[in-house]
């Protein structure tokens, strides 16, 4: 082959090996992003009664390099979230429980629950962010790229 020269071919990586170090930090923040959309929706999505449950929904919290918590202040968000059966409430801190029924004041030892319907307000978050992950993902590389 004539005119044909053996050259190696040579490429400058120095941007390519910087993205690279740069890359946990994007996944960190991308999840930072997602955690606080998750804990806005949650918030959007909880039902209320007396406002309690979506008030005690705090910040998102970082728990690891690539994990966020989001506490729920409010002991009975399981119950909401995924339903109760029916069950037996009986008055441990006191002499009597105390509530209200179609604005009644009832005063009584113990209650036969029927149990609750799961309003499954977590889930309907989490489907929320879902489609924006992507989203998330792109602001995350775009503040990393090299400019």
């Amino acid at each position: 082959m004539a005119g044909y020269q053996n050259e190696p071919i040579r490429f400058d990586l120095s941007e390519l090996d910087e993205l690279t170090q740069k890359v946990p930090g994007a996944v960190s923040r991308a999840l930072e992003l997602l955690a606080q959309e998750l804990n806005r929706q949650m918030k959007l999505e909880a039902p209320v009664d007396d406002g309690y449950m979506r008030s005690s929904i705090e910040i998102p919290r970082r728990t690891g390099e690539f994990e966020y918590s989001i506490f729920i202040g409010a002991d009975y968000w399981r119950p909401v979230q995924f339903g109760s059966k029916p069950h037996v409430i009986e008055a441990v801190n006191a002499q009597t429980l105390h509530f209200y029924v179609d604005g009644n004041e009832v005063f009584c030892k113990r209650v036969n629950h029927p149990g609750t319907a799961a309003n499954p307000f977590i889930d309907r978050a989490l489907d929320n962010v879902e489609p924006r992950i992507d989203e998330f993902v792109d602001i995350a590389l775009e503040e990393i790229s090299p400019r």
